[in-house]
């Protein structure tokens, strides 16, 4: 489907409809014609549909999430961002006990409140079901860019809601508040963590003593860091052995549970950058998953052997390569949530994240549900985010 005039059209496309041409020239339109025409989904607890958007002369995946399923990961399920993971959280971070109780019951009471099925029914913008999306520089639509961009959707998708997620002040302020002049509105999700090791800011990372320690552990331990270009079959399988132990079985299953085929294919579309630890036997023991937009940089391929000794830090090493990274290529480094301490004693600043919703086009009850949550979100909700740094 196009939609406006020669200067303005924007272009959203099924992926089973991208012509190879696209395919071969745009990583994006790869990224979606690989996820859209999979026989089995490449993330086996996302079910979805996948489009790919020009617009504003920038191009971005679409996921289009039609149903409610229990299992459906949180970077495709609102119900499950709010409800079922922030439950799953609860077990895994250290709180008192009759405050973990406290906490679940009310956030289950919420989830008590709304209909899931109409709930979960999003058009997601941007959305490369990883943990943090990375927008391009700069990005800064006008509220007419935008009005357009909702007609086109609403058109097609007239039952859903229209999301942006992973949006920070500190990074997206100017498309914020567009988007809010729109008629959008903000949803909290979490508090997350940005290593700032742009000219001038790197300075101030370099001068935390743990950033220091850490930094010296490479010598110690006699491990290295190689970029995997061309990731063999035995490597993807160690990669997602190592994702997996630390994201799907230590921490939540929610968390997107990725295939050998999509870690692959990331690898072939240049999507993520695998950039593995060996020990000093030249074993695999460590890897960043780097997913990189203009300066901005996250890491949502990340593992290590859990099985080894604390004493190697492997965690301590893959992160302080991360900070490495950052400064000497000027970066900004988006570390997601969780492990609030270490971050922040490592220079890190903490922000409130955000979804974007849009429901003018719903129906009066469905837009009073996700209103009526981001009203509980937005007030109580970053209140405990803020104080328990979550």
């Amino acid at each position: 489907m196009e939609w406006g005039n020669n200067q303005m059209s924007i272009q959203l496309i099924a992926g089973k409809a991208l012509d190879q041409s696209m395919i071969d020239q745009c990583k994006v339109a790869a990224y979606v014609a690989h996820l859209d025409s999979a026989k089995q989904s490449l993330i086996s607890n996302v079910e979805a549909n996948y489009y790919y958007l020009r617009w504003c002369d920038r191009v971005f995946p679409v996921v289009v999430v039609n149903d409610y399923l229990q299992s459906q990961s949180y970077v495709a399920s609102l119900f499950n961002t709010y409800i079922l993971y922030s439950v799953e959280e609860l077990e895994i971070i250290r709180l008192p006990k009759w405050l973990t109780s406290l906490l679940r019951n009310m956030i289950r009471a919420v989830g008590a409140l709304f209909n899931r099925q109409k709930i979960d029914r999003v058009v997601y913008v941007n959305n490369w079901l990883v943990s943090t999306n990375v927008y391009p520089k700069d990005f800064a639509p006008t509220k007419e860019d935008i009005k357009q961009l909702v007609d086109i959707i609403t058109q097609q998708f007239p039952k859903h809601t229209i999301c942006f997620r992973s949006l920070t002040e500190s990074l997206q302020q100017p498309f914020m508040k567009t988007l809010q002049d729109a008629e959008f509105f903000p949803l909290a999700s979490r508090q997350v963590y940005i290593f700032d090791g742009r000219n001038g800011q790197a300075d101030q990372l370099l001068k935390h003593r743990d950033t220091q320690r850490d930094l010296k552990l490479k010598k110690k331990f006699q491990s290295y860091f190689k970029l995997d270009h061309e990731p063999n079959d035995i490597n993807i399988q160690q990669y997602k052995k190592m994702y997996e132990q630390l994201y799907i079985e230590k921490y939540c299953p929610l968390n997107p549970q990725y295939s050998t085929q999509w870690l692959a294919m990331s690898a072939k579309i240049n999507m993520i950058r695998f950039h593995t630890m060996y020990d000093k036997n030249d074993c695999v023991v460590g890897l960043n998953g780097i997913f990189q937009v203009d300066n901005v940089m996250s890491i949502p391929i990340f593992g290590y052997d859990c099985d080894s000794s604390p004493k190697l830090a492997y965690y301590r090493q893959l992160v302080a390569e991360c900070i490495a990274d950052s400064i000497d290529q000027s970066l900004i480094y988006h570390a997601s949530s969780g492990v609030s301490d270490f971050k922040l004693n490592r220079g890190a600043n903490a922000h409130i994240e955000y979804s974007f919703c849009y429901v003018e086009h719903l129906p009066k009850q469905e837009r009073w549900q996700l209103k009526s949550l981001a009203k509980i979100v937005n007030g109580l909700g970053v209140k405990v985010m803020r104080v328990f740094k979550l």
